[in-house]
Parts: C-alpha cells; sequence; structure tokens
C-alpha cells in the first residue's frame, strides 16, 4: 500500500513539474551574439595558446593548421559561420 502511496506522490510531482515547464518561455541562448562572443573567446585563446584549445579533464587540444590559418586570416567569417566551412576558403 505504501509504495502505492508513493508512487501516486511521484506521479502528481511529475505532471506538476511538467506544467510548469510547459508554461515557461522558451530561452534563445544561441542568438547571433552569443555566436559573435563565443567565437571571439575562441580566437583570443586560440591566439594566447599557439592554436591550443585548453579544456577542463580533457587538457591541450592543438587546432590543425588549416582551420587555425583559416580562422586567423578571415576571423570575420569565423565569428558567423561554422568552422567546416572555412575550409572552403583555403
Amino acid at each position: 500500500m505504501r509504495l502505492k502511496g508513493k508512487f501516486k506522490i511521484l506521479i502528481v510531482m511529475m505532471l506538476v513539474l511538467q506544467i510548469i515547464l510547459a508554461n515557461i518561455l522558451p530561452v534563445y541562448a544561441w542568438k547571433p551574439k552569443t555566436h559573435v562572443y563565443s567565437a571571439n573567446l575562441i580566437l583570443e585563446e586560440l591566439q594566447a595558446n599557439n592554436g591550443y584549445l585548453v579544456f577542463p579533464y580533457f587538457g591541450k587540444i592543438k587546432v590543425p593548421d588549416e582551420y587555425l590559418t583559416a580562422m586567423q586570416t578571415y576571423p570575420d567569417y569565423f565569428r558567423e559561420c561554422p568552422v567546416p566551412y572555412l575550409k572552403t576558403l583555403i
């Protein structure tokens, strides 16, 4: 009997959570402003670490030279487009 009571409480809690989450307005976190900001952070880090990106728990990762050259040569394109597109500029 007690398991059924706890199960009912769990179901009610999940329904309340779904109702609350359904009423929250969507958050558009990846706006162009955020995209450009993150690209600027990457460019700054590449410049400061001689072509390496530093990730916690993963360490330093070397960016391939062709991508690094393209990002440094065409920073405006990098800020507004995905990295694979930069390969077409090389």
